[in-house]
């Protein structure tokens, strides 16, 4: 039962790469329910470092698609409405992603969800892009709960803990300033 899972969560991740916008967002609904650490009906042993790899680029490319249209002007306030929806759902999805994968995350894969989570989460107005930001700081926390992570972060000269500590006080002055 377990492959058969696999499988799903693998062709699920297929249409959010290359699936038409209405596909893509049927498919992040669907990971985020198969993801979900709660569901424990859905046996999820056979994913490993890469499959969660595969999963989280393509949620990225999403978010990266979409997150322009937020602050783009030019685009009408329902675009934009879409836009923060899908934003919202990715971030949900990553953040599943990050605490059902967890344990099982190698060394690439923890790398490229911190440099996404600290370089898209700032807005272009030195703020944090909202629908993101509550998910993305719980994918954060789950993975920095997690001791072999952290301490693989801070070995050699330590660049992804400062990364992951700045940004955590740049969004504690944020919401505490002085």
């Amino acid at each position: 039962m377990a492959s058969s899972h696999m499988s799903t969560v693998m062709s699920l991740t297929s249409d959010v790469k290359s699936g038409s916008i209405k596909a893509c967002d049927k498919a992040v609904d669907e990971l985020i329910s198969l993801l979900n650490p709660r569901n424990r009906t859905v046996n999820l042993g056979d994913l490993g470092d890469k499959s969660y790899h595969q999963i989280f680029e393509a949620l990225f490319n999403v978010v990266i698609r979409d997150r322009p249209a937020l602050y783009d002007k030019s685009k009408k306030e329902s675009a934009r409405k879409l836009a923060a929806a899908r934003l919202t759902k990715c971030a949900s999805a990553i953040r599943m992603t990050a605490a059902r994968g967890a344990p099982r995350l190698g060394r690439k894969t923890l790398l490229a969800l911190i440099d996404h989570i600290t370089q898209i989460l700032p807005d272009p107005d030195g703020d944090f892009v909202a629908p993101l930001i509550q998910d993305y700081v719980k994918a954060l926390s789950e993975v920095l709960s997690r001791q072999p992570h952290v301490e693989f972060l801070a070995r050699q000269d330590a660049k992804p803990w400062e990364a992951c500590v700045d940004f955590l006080l740049d969004i504690a002055a944020l919401h505490y300033p002085q």
